[in-house]
């Protein structure tokens, strides 16, 4: 304890340990956390048969999609795994790891591309909607 210090309140910023070895990782709230990193992956499955100006931009779409799917589903397991064998972390280390930088740039490519196939929209997105057809005025 320092010297002068209030001990009737708890100081800011405070996290108690409780002297375990226990990882953020065995929490139900990091799996959760995880399930919705890849749920959120999979929304981007939804254009996979959708048109796209060209091979090379459907296949960044579909490759990208399938690593921020798949990347939190190979750490989920990995963290099952690991937690059934009750064996050490430095293998979830390692493939935290290597799993991040692929989902970084397909993160950012899953951003990047839809701003590029603007440039080719079909005719019909152009197309002037009668707004008053689908909400009529009461």
């Amino acid at each position: 304890m320092i010297p002068g210090e209030d001990t009737t309140r708890v100081p800011s910023y405070y996290s108690p340990t409780n002297g375990s070895d226990d990882h953020d990782i065995r929490r139900p709230s990091t799996w959760t956390m995880i399930c919705v990193v890849a749920l959120f992956g999979a929304f981007h499955f939804i254009p996979w048969s959708s048109s796209f100006p060209s091979v090379a931009e459907r296949w960044l779409w579909r490759a990208s999609a399938i690593s921020i799917t798949g990347a939190p589903l190979l750490l989920l397991l990995a963290v099952v795994g690991l937690y059934m064998a009750d064996s050490s972390y430095d293998t979830l280390k390692v493939m935290a790891i290597a799993l991040v930088p692929p989902y970084i740039v397909s993160r950012i490519l899953l951003l990047i591309l839809p701003l590029i196939l603007l440039r080719n929209l079909p005719p019909t997105a152009l197309r002037e909607l009668r707004w008053s057809a689908f909400f009529p005025h009461i």
